[in-house]
């Protein structure tokens, strides 16, 4: 009888270790964002985000979902640099970014096409030249 009591409380004291464990996971730092086309103003999917810690260097790199989402769970502490690339746009950098302990931190940024610079640069070049 008291194996069985023992073994009973064995269990049901790894069952709140294990608990407890999975607990700690929901506070860790998180950065999620969204990339949208500057223009269209429609999510980009497959946007390469890089995330750069700013002393150590350590790179973290994912992709944009369908929707132009991405998330990165479990980022150590620290300010990064963010790069965001595309085929076909301009690359753009959100800098100065601090991710804290015990939050989500949100990035969110619209990218440029080239093909909508270039129209851009020539609006404004006609304009300069009265066209």
């Amino acid at each position: 009888m008291r194996k069985l009591i023992l073994s009973l409380v064995m269990v049901a004291a790894s069952h709140f270790a294990f608990a407890s464990t999975g607990a700690d996971k929901k506070g860790d730092p998180m950065v999620s964002g969204n990339v949208t086309d500057a223009t269209t103003k429609k999510p980009l999917a497959e946007v390469t985000v890089t995330a750069v810690h700013t002393v150590s260097k350590k790179e973290h790199v994912i992709t944009t979902d369908a929707n132009g989402d991405f998330k990165i769970p479990q980022l150590p502490v620290g300010t990064y640099k963010f790069k965001f690339e595309k085929d076909n746009y301009k690359a753009a950098e959100k800098a100065n970014v601090n991710v804290k302990q015990e939050s989500t931190t949100k990035v969110n940024i619209e990218i440029v096409n080239y093909k909508d610079e270039d129209v851009e640069d020539r609006r404004k070049w006609l304009m300069k030249f009265d066209f």
